[in-house]
């Protein structure tokens, strides 16, 4: 995995801090079916994207393989920074969805990386999120007005002793777009290439490589029953 280390200046190394991890879903399925060269581009606009317009309290630390770490000064900051990137994504087609996570928490630091709970609680939350989904635990939630932080229970986390509640964060939905089936691309309705029905269902693909794909091995791009 490759890590790319960003410059901070001055020193960023708060005691207390949110942190978020935001990353492509399907991002594995994505250079698989297109290649490296476009892999690569597609990090390149994403670590462009998570450091537009972020407040004076925010920083992009690093990028994790197709994950940004990023720490802010409070969970207001950390909200609101993190539903716009999210939201603005969901609105522009040349990204695969994306998710996030969040936990507000003391960190410790090590040549300009954190370390601690808090970073790894928020990765693990990240984790459980769904493509275009937002998820906070209550250390965030609980500072963020009712109406825009829904809890969906407690969930377990690898390597956290107890289980913790998590919370979704609201975002604005798109939905007129498909999502490709082999390389996890969203496409705008009417911009497929192939529809291909199966199972009672139809698979929307987005180029003649992904439709060949679907069509040799269609059962490993189904979901799981």
């Amino acid at each position: 995995m490759s890590i790319h280390r960003l410059p901070i200046t001055p020193p960023f190394e708060p005691d207390e801090a949110s942190v978020a991890f935001v990353d492509l879903a399907g991002f594995t399925a994505v250079t698989e079916a297109h290649g490296d060269h476009h892999a690569v581009e597609l990090i390149d606009l994403f670590e462009e994207t998570l450091t537009r317009d972020l407040p004076d309290g925010g920083r992009l630390l690093k990028m994790i393989g197709d994950a940004g770490l990023l720490v802010f000064d409070d969970p207001a900051q950390a909200v609101t920074a993190i539903l716009r990137i999210v939201n603005r994504t969901s609105r522009d087609l040349t990204f695969p969805e994306l998710r996030a996570g969040l936990h507000h928490g003391p960190l410790t630091w090590r040549r300009g990386d954190p370390y601690g709970a808090t970073v790894n609680i928020a990765s693990r939350v990240a984790g459980q999120a769904a493509g275009g989904q937002v998820l906070a635990t209550a250390a965030v939630a609980g500072r963020l007005p009712v109406e825009i932080a829904t809890s969906i229970g407690h969930r377990k986390l690898k390597n956290v002793a107890e289980e913790l509640e998590l919370f979704e964060l609201t975002t604005v939905r798109t939905p007129s777009y498909r999502i490709d089936p082999v390389c996890k691309m969203r496409l705008a309705v009417g911009r497929e290439i192939a529809a291909i029905t199966m199972a009672g269902t139809v698979w929307y693909l987005c180029s003649p490589e992904c439709a060949s794909r679907f069509l040799a091995n269609p059962v490993a791009f189904m979901p799981e029953v």
